[in-house]
């Protein structure tokens, strides 16, 4: 049961990883367009 839902919240935080990594990534790729403007 331990096992079992320690497995779940590190889904849980990778996929909040995730979503920031591409807001991140979303951040700095609109950055570099405005800058070749």
């Amino acid at each position: 049961m331990k096992n079992g839902v320690g497995m779940r919240c590190l889904v849980y935080t990778r996929g909040d990883n995730l979503w920031f990594v591409g807001r991140v990534l979303g951040v700095i790729s609109s950055k570099k367009s405005y800058q070749t403007y």
